[in-house]
């Protein structure tokens, strides 16, 4: 009797453990065991008008929402370039009298993590900057690899620059809770659209973050509602963000599900008074 209880105890134990890890957490695998016609990506290429561009790629298996993580290895890189697939670069070109124009122009990436107003992405992720001064140029990344076919053009071009400010500050940078705050962005871009949100941290502690407002750019700016100031005690520091983006085309090579866009994203950190 004694010997089935513990069979039964360790059945529901592994019936359990299976029920927790196998939706739960993304498998790895190495990037030679999967064609590339299995593999999707996801590349944003975004600037926040720093000093530098950045292009970050994750690759997955199967489709773009799968749990299964690419690791690139034996050969296997992504690259970014501003002058056009650099797999097909010819190396006499007058670009390549000029070392340090190589470097800022075409980048192998590196595994690390990307970020979204300081929110952790998860999933395994390559990324290169390079120069803010050629953010008026077409991106090209590519895949190359070591043994399968590449998928060299995924292409993109940044949405145009903007600048984002509050009507409603004051020479202390303080903002009332008590009534609404309007967030201007110039110049207008027709054709894209623009999402406002915001973040809020107060010094006793309290945190939110508001759901993103989707706009179309020509409206010029946006009016926050009251209600999303109220409810905080304290004294509060409000981040705005703003992004517009736009949607380049991928390298057919890739599964279907791949995507590559361009962001272009601005913040504005205004401290709050009751």
């Amino acid at each position: 009797m004694k010997s089935y209880f513990y069979r039964t105890v360790i059945l529901i134990l592994a019936v359990i453990i299976n029920a927790c890890t196998s939706d739960d957490v993304n498998t790895i695998v190495d990037s030679p065991g999967v064609n590339t016609a299995s593999i999707s990506a996801e590349i944003h290429v975004s600037y926040t008008g720093s000093q530098a561009v950045t292009i970050e790629v994750m690759l997955r298996e199967g489709t773009i929402n799968s749990n299964t993580d690419i690791n690139l290895i034996s050969g296997d890189t992504l690259k970014a370039s501003t002058v056009g697939d650099p797999s097909q670069l010819n190396f006499s070109d007058d670009l390549f009298n000029n070392l340090l124009e190589i470097s800022n122009q075409v980048k192998t990436l590196q595994r690390g993590t990307r970020r979204v107003y300081d929110h952790i992405i998860s999933g395994i992720w390559y990324y290169a900057t390079t120069d803010a001064k050629y953010r008026d140029k077409e991106f090209t990344v590519s895949l190359l690899r070591n043994s399968q076919n590449d998928a060299p053009n995924s292409v993109v071009s940044l949405p145009p620059d903007f600048s984002i400010s509050i009507d409603e500050l004051t020479a202390s940078n303080i903002v009332s809770r008590s009534g609404p705050v309007t967030v201007r962005w110039s110049p207008i871009s027709p054709g894209y659209s623009m999402e406002i949100t915001g973040f809020v941290n107060c010094s006793n502690g309290d945190t939110d973050e508001w759901p993103a407002v989707s706009l179309n750019s020509s409206a010029g700016s946006y009016v926050i509602p009251t209600e999303n100031l109220t409810g905080y005690s304290g004294d509060c520091i409000i981040t705005i963000g703003a992004e517009t983006w736009t949607l380049g085309s991928t390298d057919p090579a890739f599964q279907i599900t791949s995507f590559i866009q361009g962001h272009q994203y601005r913040t504005r950190a205004i401290a709050t008074v009751e």
